[in-house]
């Protein structure tokens, strides 16, 4: 649908541009069907459609309203179906979609959601159940689904525990992979698999049953196979040859001393593997990932991670440098670019990010420069452009924004105060030549009072109230000139009147 509305609203503007291409003030035009009911209504400046324009379907009802800026799309847009439904908002700027799409279905229930970034579809979509509970994510990368995507089943009225898998690349479906299901009487059946909590597998295997039954697979949270244990009718088999997934060798020096033992996997080294000198005593420790090696540094009488560390690219080049005590990150690191280049620099305190850290940019100018208490935000904070140009300035406080801050998205800049990490009081957005966009206050995060927007021009764009967070009463929409062109009336964040005709939105 999305796309015969963008392709009318293309071919509309040809026909505008090529008829008042001589145009030079503010004309108010309608287009009507061949019947002679209005098909579309705004307005035309130097021959391209601004300001705030309404399309219908053919019987009169309504099918997209929004905002046009000298022949660009700009801002909210809204779709409806042909029973005047809303079916799809969704934003523009400069005419390119950005943020995220929403969609409805005739009820009224958010279904999917689609992320767009710069007129290219980046990040993850998500689907919903009848009841708005998300039951489905797919990864899109440059406008294509790239990656796995997965589909949820609904437990306890929430997003509940993965049931399938859809392998996507270059937007194509290459396999599909039912897990975690159970058979007619409630066992579990087939495969089963569990996640660390950013996604990587953190184990699988067969039930049948009910009952664990053949290999499992136990991986690291970095995706290294960390062991293999066999079942049988749910219980472990000991020393079942199918567990050991990985050849355990050792090297030896003249003298007869160990030279070198870690896990092969045929000719590849896998995992750690241990170094010694000719007397026995550990000397280095190395970490491959199918034969490349990962990391190289010590290890303590317990196995874990001590002294210096570095981490390796697939190239060999270093990633990352800096010393490991009782198996954490602890005092400096450094991380590297694959082509060399400093990213990032600051201090680790048993594992967790502590004291300064700084980012820099592709050239090694400084890009920002934070501080860290236990892991969390906590000082100043700073962020620079390339040119230099402060992107974002303020405070943390115990990991949460506190106090004045300023900062910049896209060509927004946005000034006001946050309170334990929410913005509280009043906020102003402006454009790059401090002409004010927006402004409305906030408590504890939640909007309230009025809100305004504001063309270049310094007149108001919309304006209305927000109560308990949600909009409420009268909202007017304004042209350039400052007339208004749409009311609409909300009753705690619904629409319950347009332009004084009431709507079942």
């Amino acid at each position: 649908m999305l796309g015969m509305v963008r392709f009318w609203l293309v071919a509309a503007l040809l026909f505008w541009g090529a008829s008042d291409a001589l145009a030079q003030d503010t004309t108010e035009v309608q287009y009507r069907f061949a019947d002679g009911t209005i098909s579309s209504e705004g307005q035309l400046l130097n021959g391209l459609p601004h300001g705030y324009w309404i399309s219908y379907h053919s019987d009169g009802t309504r099918k997209s309203e929004g905002n046009w800026s000298e022949g660009e799309l700009e801002g909210e847009w809204v779709f409806y179906d042909g029973a005047g439904r809303l079916e799809t908002t969704l934003t523009y700027v400069g005419g390119r979609k950005e943020g995220v799409e929403t969609q409805w279905d005739s009820t009224g229930v958010r279904r999917r959601t689609l992320p767009w970034a710069s007129d290219t579809l980046q990040g993850i979509e998500e689907g919903f159940n009848e009841e708005g509970i998300v039951v489905s994510r797919i990864l899109w990368s440059k406008g294509k689904r790239e990656g796995v995507a997965l589909d949820y089943a609904l437990e306890k009225g929430k997003t509940g525990r993965i049931i399938r898998r859809r392998g996507f690349r270059e937007d194509l479906l290459r396999w599909v992979e039912e897990v975690n299901q159970f058979d007619d009487q409630g066992r579990k059946s087939g495969k089963w698999m569990t996640f660390w909590p950013k996604g990587q597998v953190r184990s699988e295997g067969p039930f049948e049953r009910g009952l664990e039954e053949g290999v499992f697979k136990y991986f690291s949270r970095r995706g290294d196979l960390e062991r293999t244990v066999t079942f049988h009718r749910g219980e472990e088999v000991e020393d079942a040859p199918e567990s050991v997934a990985l050849d355990l060798r050792k090297a030896f020096h003249p003298n007869g001393e160990v030279s070198r033992k870690g896990p092969w996997r045929e000719d590849t080294p896998m995992g750690t593997h241990r170094f010694f000198d000719e007397s026995g005593h550990l000397v280095e420790v190395k970490v491959f990932r199918s034969g490349m090696l990962q990391a190289s540094g010590m290890l303590d009488s317990l196995g874990r991670r001590t002294g210096p560390w570095t981490e390796f690219w697939s190239d060999g080049a270093p990633k990352a440098i800096g010393s490991y005590l009782e198996g954490k990150r602890d005092g400096d690191w450094q991380f590297y670019a694959r082509d060399g280049r400093l990213e990032q620099e600051g201090g680790f305190r048993k594992g967790q990010w502590h004291g300064r850290w700084k980012w820099y940019h592709a050239d090694g100018s400084l890009h920002r420069d934070e501080r860290y208490r236990k892991g969390r935000e906590e000082g100043e904070f700073l962020e620079l452009g390339v040119a230099g140009d402060t992107l974002a300035i303020g405070l943390y406080e115990r990991g949460r924004k506190v106090g004045p801050w300023v900062e910049h998205v896209r060509d927004d800049r946005r000034e006001g105060q946050y309170l334990d990490g929410d913005r509280n009081g009043r906020w102003i957005h402006s454009d790059p030549e401090g002409r004010v966009r927006f402004e409305g206050a906030y408590v504890a995060g939640i909007p309230t009072g009025e809100h305004a927007t504001y063309w270049p021009t310094g007149r108001r764009s919309s304006v209305g109230a927000y109560r308990g967070g949600l909009r409420d009463g009268i909202w007017r929409y304004f042209d350039e000139n400052g007339v208004v062109r749409l009311i609409r009336q909300y009753k705690a964040g619904s629409i319950t009147k347009v332009n004084g005709a009431k709507t079942d939105r």
